[in-house]
C-alpha cells in the first residue's frame, strides 16, 4: 500500500469518530445507525459493526474526491462484461432506467458508462447544507454524473432516451412512494422507476457496488480500493424491493443507514 493511503485510513478512522457524535434531524447519527441495522439485522450490531458502518462511509466520501484522479482507475472496477455489453446495447437503443441504493461507492459505475459515452442522469435530493451540496455536486460531476433534482426534468430527459441512464438510489425519498415490507418491516419505497420505465419503454436493471475487501473492525487493505458492481435486469416493482433488500443485507457494514426508515422511530 502506498504511504498516502495510509495516510487516508487514519484520517478515516479520526473522521468516522467525529460523525459519530453528529446529529442527524436532531438524532445523533450513531443511535440512527444502530437502529436501522436492529432493524435489518433482527439484534443489536456489534460496536465494531458500528465502527464500520462509520469508517466506510467517511472512506466513501474520502474516494468520491481522490478515485477520479487515480491513474488507470478502471482496473480497480471488476463487472461480468457480458450483462455489462447487454446494458450498454439497451442504453444505446431506448435508454434505461438504474436502480440502486447507497452501497459502498454507488457513483462507481459512472466511470465505466461516461467513459462509454453513456449520460447518466441522477436524481437527488437538494442537500440544505451548502458545502454538502458543492461537495456532491463537486465530486459526482468529476464522475459523469449529470445531477438532476426535479422529478420533471427527469421526465423531460426521458422523451429523448438513448443513449442516456436513469438513476435512482431508492433508499432516499423519491416522489411516488407506496408501502413495503423491507427487513421484516413496514416502510416506503418509490415505484416511480417503474412507472418511468413503462411510460418510455425503458428496461429497469439494479447496479449495486460492492467493496472487494470490506471488514469489520476495518483493517487497511488495497482491496478496499477494488470495487465490484453487478447488473440485474428487473421486471416488476417487487423484484425492485426484494433484490435492494438482498443487496443491502449482504453488504450492511459498507450500508449508509444515517437517515429515517419509517419504521426507525420504534428502535430510538
Amino acid at each position: 500500500m502506498q504511504i498516502g493511503e495510509k495516510s487516508i485510513y487514519k484520517i478515516a478512522s479520526a473522521l468516522a469518530g467525529f460523525e459519530k457524535r453528529q446529529r442527524f434531524a436532531g438524532i445523533e447519527r450513531y443511535k440512527l445507525a444502530k437502529a436501522n441495522l436492529t432493524a435489518l439485522l433482527k439484534r443489536p450490531p456489534s460496536e465494531d459493526e458500528l465502527k464500520s458502518v462509520f469508517f466506510y462511509h467517511v472512506l466513501y466520501h474520502i474516494q468520491l474526491l481522490v478515485i477520479p484522479l487515480k491513474k488507470n482507475n478502471r482496473k480497480n472496477i471488476l463487472y461480468n462484461t457480458h450483462d455489462y455489453r447487454m446494458l450498454l446495447d439497451n442504453i444505446e437503443k431506448k435508454g434505461a432506467v438504474v436502480i440502486s441504493a447507497h452501497l459502498s461507492v454507488p457513483e462507481i459505475p459512472a466511470i465505466i458508462f461516461s467513459k462509454d459515452g453513456v449520460k447518466i442522469h441522477v436524481l437527488i435530493e437538494r442537500l440544505k447544507n451548502k458545502f454538502e451540496r458543492f461537495f456532491f455536486s463537486f465530486t459526482r460531476q468529476n464522475m459523469g454524473v449529470i445531477l438532476q433534482t426535479s422529478a420533471k426534468n427527469i421526465v423531460n430527459e426521458a422523451k429523448y432516451s438513448a443513449g442516456k441512464i436513469f438513476t435512482f438510489l431508492i433508499d432516499r425519498p423519491v416522489p411516488g412512494a407506496r408501502r413495503v415490507h423491507i427487513f421484516g418491516e413496514e416502510s416506503a419505497m418509490t415505484d416511480f422507476p417503474i412507472r418511468l420505465s413503462d411510460k418510455f419503454g425503458m428496461s429497469v436493471f439494479g447496479i449495486f457496488t460492492r467493496r472487494v475487501g470490506a471488514k469489520f473492525p476495518p483493517r487497511p487493505s488495497l482491496d478496499d480500493w477494488a470495487f465490484e458492481f453487478s447488473i440485474r435486469e428487473i421486471k416488476t416493482f417487487g423484484d425492485m424491493v426484494s433484490v435492494t433488500e438482498k443487496a443491502i443485507k449482504e453488504n450492511y457494514i459498507e450500508w449508509n443507514p444515517f437517515f429515517f426508515f419509517p419504521f426507525t422511530h420504534k428502535f430510538i
